[in-house]
């Protein structure tokens, strides 16, 4: 089941310094430094939405229209909290010991074994809020295909027909969970 996720908050570290970025790119002077930077935040998003997780720690807030098994983007770090509008239009928190979740690269929420999830849902949409902090450390693949992005961004300025650099696009793949 498909919600819609916001991020609500996110780490201001990046996988990347921007000693590391102007190391790769051979760039020893500043005056492009907030260039640098801003293209590192890009590759980062770029490789997260790629990929289907998240690769530095961020808030995020999930909504839902109904209860089902929930799939979401990890790796989880904190379970924050299980929320849905009541019938009676009280927003109404789930005791954990009602849930239980996965902690994968994608974060699976369900109900716990022997219980089901509440039956007094207001049909609505964004009826159920679920919010959790996810990110973990980004494996060296995907670093090193974040700097292959960053050389292609920073040396051609221009919006290419390419969406990534095949050398990138082949190491994100061997990151990738397969969904079957």
């Amino acid at each position: 089941m498909l919600g819609q996720s916001t991020v609500l908050e996110t780490s201001s570290v990046e996988p990347i310094t921007l000693v590391e970025a102007k190391s790769h790119l051979k760039v020893d002077f500043s005056d492009d430094d907030v260039l640098i930077g801003t293209l590192i935040s890009a590759a980062r998003t770029h490789c997260e939405a790629y990929l289907g997780f998240a690769l530095i720690e961020q808030t995020r807030r999930v909504t839902y229209d109904c209860f089902g098994p929930f799939t979401m983007s990890g790796p989880l770090t904190t379970m924050t909290s299980v929320k849905y509008m009541n019938s009676e239009g009280v927003l109404t928190t789930i005791d954990p010991s009602l849930y239980q979740y996965t902690s994968g690269r994608t974060l699976q929420v369900f109900p716990a074994v022997n219980t089901a999830w509440p039956t007094d849902i207001a049909p609505q949409p964004g009826a159920v809020v679920i919010e959790y902090v996810c990110g973990d450390e980004t494996p060296k693949n995907v670093k090193t295909a974040m700097l292959l992005l960053l050389t292609s961004w920073y040396e051609d300025r221009s919006d290419n027909v390419r969406r990534y650099p095949t050398t990138s696009r082949k190491l994100l793949d061997l990151e990738r969970e397969p969904i079957f």
